[in-house]
């Protein structure tokens, strides 16, 4: 499986990545600092599951995920947010995230949602050509 990791917190994704593959062993993990890369890294590789930060400079998750949805819409999404008020539900609920996790999470609670999402009836997300 392929997922891709998307947040501006390096010490974050360093440790969400080294969580990952110490409980999912063999999968590939993508790393992007902002949704720009995380919309570049979809363009070339074929991604399982996004889990992504909606508070980046360069391009915010928002963004990310209008453009995720026009590249492999049937993807699943678990977006990560200290914020859930009922503004930002409805925002990621418009823009038909499922998930959502609030910051700051045990890793415990994103391994439940995760695993709801892998086990979702989705397709799953080619690569574009650049």
């Amino acid at each position: 499986m392929n997922i891709l990791l998307v947040d501006d917190n390096e010490i974050l994704l360093d440790s969400l990545s080294t969580w990952l593959h110490r409980q999912m062993p063999g999968n590939r993990i993508f790393i992007g600092f902002n949704g720009k890369d995380g919309i570049e890294i979809l363009k070339r590789d074929r991604v399982d599951l996004i889990v992504t930060d909606l508070c980046m400079p360069v391009m915010n998750g928002y963004a990310f995920i209008e453009q995720k949805n026009n590249i492999c819409p049937d993807t699943p999404l678990i977006a990560m947010t200290s914020d859930r008020s009922d503004e930002v539900m409805t925002r990621l609920m418009v823009l038909g995230v499922t998930h959502c996790l609030e910051k700051p999470f045990e890793f415990a609670s994103l391994a439940g949602r995760l695993m709801e999402a892998i086990h979702a009836d989705r397709s799953h997300c080619e690569a574009v050509a650049v």
